[in-house]
C-alpha cells in the first residue's frame, strides 16, 4: 500500500468515526488492520449520543450471542 492510499484510508476512517461508526463498521469499509485503526482513531472524540448508540449495539449483540449459545446448548441436550 502506498503512502497516499494510506492517508486516504486514514481520512476516511476518521470521518466515519466522527459520524459515530464502530471499529467493526469502519473495518468493513476501510481495509486496514485493527491496530492501525486504533492508532488513527485514538484521539477522535465522539458525542455522547454516538457513544450511547455504540453501547446499545454492544449490549444487543451480546444478548443475541448469549441467546444463540443457549439455544445451541438446548439442542445439544435434546439430541442426547
Amino acid at each position: 500500500m502506498n503512502c497516499e492510499a494510506k492517508i486516504e484510508f486514514k481520512k476516511q476512517a476518521i470521518l466515519l468515526r466522527q459520524k459515530g461508526h464502530s471499529y467493526f463498521e469502519i473495518l468493513k469499509r476501510v481495509q486496514v488492520s485493527k491496530s492501525s485503526l486504533s492508532l488513527w482513531l485514538r484521539a477522535v472524540q465522539m458525542k455522547s449520543f454516538q457513544e450511547n448508540r455504540l453501547l446499545e449495539n454492544q449490549i444487543t449483540f451480546r444478548k443475541l450471542g448469549s441467546e444463540a449459545k443457549h439455544r445451541q446448548r438446548l439442542e445439544k441436550v435434546s439430541r442426547e
